[in-house]
């Protein structure tokens, strides 16, 4: 893995995360909602056409970031985190549902971006397609917003995968020092810490079963 890589992965997010959870309510309510099978979501991950607006304004800024990172010689890649109420609609309470806007925003941001001759890495349909969605490793935790080490996994796998089918983004990447790091899995499942979801729940919170996932290491690579 390169560090350049990480690094524009995480500034990419950092612009972007807004699209995804863009509204504003009058009284706010409980940010947790509890859905089927003891999944959790995050309230404001869903939109609506009142949003459009919102995205529109952070796609220009994004568009004008762009030209000025080319004008000095940087490529950029922008990839837009998938929505955990889209990958996993079926667990989402009878009363919830994924709407037009938040069925179509993916398609249609990146469209746009591409459109400005902005290189899109498309991790939606990767999750939706991927056979450990519905598996007993899924890429989400259940009770949490963020993504399990498989979901971490793919969207690495994925990301390295488009770099290296477009050729600027490869060129650029090539011309980056390489840190290499070794990812060692465990072989047994452990109980997971990741609840923050759990958090945004009202007291008393219900108690949940907790979820297992094989713990891993990140190390750097020791030099042969």
């Amino acid at each position: 893995m390169k560090k350049s890589l990480l690094d524009t992965v995480i500034h990419a997010a950092a612009l972007i995360g807004a699209l995804g959870a863009t509204t504003t309510y009058a009284a706010e309510p409980i940010p947790g909602i509890v859905g089927k099978d003891d999944w959790l979501f995050y309230r404001y991950e869903m939109s609506d056409a009142t949003d459009t607006p919102m995205i529109d304004t952070s796609l220009d800024l994004i568009r004008r970031f762009n030209s000025v990172l080319a004008a000095n010689g940087i490529t950029m890649a922008v990839t837009l985190v998938p929505l955990k109420m889209r990958v996993y609609a079926e667990h989402l309470p009878d009363d919830i549902k994924v709407n037009d806007v938040m069925r179509g925003n993916y398609d249609r941001i990146s469209k746009v971006l591409r459109g400005s001759q902005i290189n899109v890495i498309d991790l939606n349909t990767a999750f939706l397609n991927s056979a450990k969605r519905s598996s007993d490793t899924p890429l989400f935790y259940r009770l949490d917003t963020h993504w399990a080490p498989a979901g971490a996994l793919l969207a690495g796998e994925t990301i390295k995968t488009d770099i290296d089918a477009n050729p600027a983004l490869k060129k650029a990447l090539g011309s980056t020092p390489e840190e290499g790091y070794k990812l060692v899995v465990g072989k047994r499942k452990i109980n997971s810490k990741s609840r923050d979801l759990v958090e945004q729940l009202p007291k008393p919170v219900a108690v949940f079963a907790p979820e297992q996932t094989f713990a891993f290491d990140v190390n750097r690579a020791t030099p042969a």
